[in-house]
């Protein structure tokens, strides 16, 4: 009622109304739809918002649904769809999604990387990783500290030195998601004393970071 008391809604407005919907269980698409049909384009927290309601309810259908009424072309809208398929466990669909993005950049790449060290997949998770190097996309942080968790788990410590010396070539070393997940690599692979010294680092860095603060 609120809502439609306001004579202009924004997108602000659009996003509050559909969030609170799917989150309290309302999941079908008639306020994005209506939404679309009023010109105001839905952007990333309306349908990040709708999907992780999927994701987390584990409703498949209403996804589906949204590829069905043309959202699929959008960037956001595959990386939720990527997110929700591989949280309900349907990693065929979230791999399709990928390769059939129209345009995959960074943020998908760590979304199909993701899903996969979710489910413990870490050798495709690496395969996924070494394809991305190889189609030209430099990894950031969230990259390395998701495929560092699949080298560890594999014991792979040539490819973690490999991530280290990446790190450093992009300027990640003292990034503490980076480090925290190299000290993790390190230890699995029984080099206690390479983690010891990034453990320092890393005490050293939040020391000084506290202290300028």
């Amino acid at each position: 009622m609120v809502f439609e008391k306001i004579l202009l809604p924004d997108i602000v407005s659009w996003n509050t109304l559909i969030a609170g919907c799917a989150l309290h269980g309302f999941h079908d698409l008639e306020l994005l739809l209506e939404m679309k049909v009023l010109c105001t384009t839905p952007n990333m927290f309306t349908l990040s918002s709708i999907l992780k309601a999927c994701a987390g309810m584990r409703m498949i259908d209403l996804g589906r649904q949204m590829i069905k009424v043309g959202f699929d072309t959008d960037v956001f809208v595959c990386v939720g769809l990527v997110d929700m398929y591989s949280k309900c466990g349907l990693m065929e669909d979230a791999r399709r999604v990928f390769n059939l993005m129209p345009m995959q950049d960074l943020i998908s790449w760590n979304s199909i990387i993701s899903a996969y060290v979710q489910i413990l997949n870490d050798e495709e998770a690496i395969s996924l990783f070494c394809e991305m190097q190889k189609e030209g996309f430099n990894s950031n942080q969230t990259t390395l500290s998701t495929i560092l968790k699949s080298i560890a788990s594999l014991q792979l410590i040539d490819a973690s030195k490999e991530i280290h010396s990446y790190a450093i070539k992009l300027g990640l070393e003292s990034d503490v998601y980076v480090t925290n997940s190299l000290i993790d690599a390190y230890g699995k692979c029984h080099y206690t004393e390479d983690a010891r010294k990034f453990f320092v680092i890393l005490y050293l860095f939040v020391t000084c970071f506290i202290f300028i603060y």
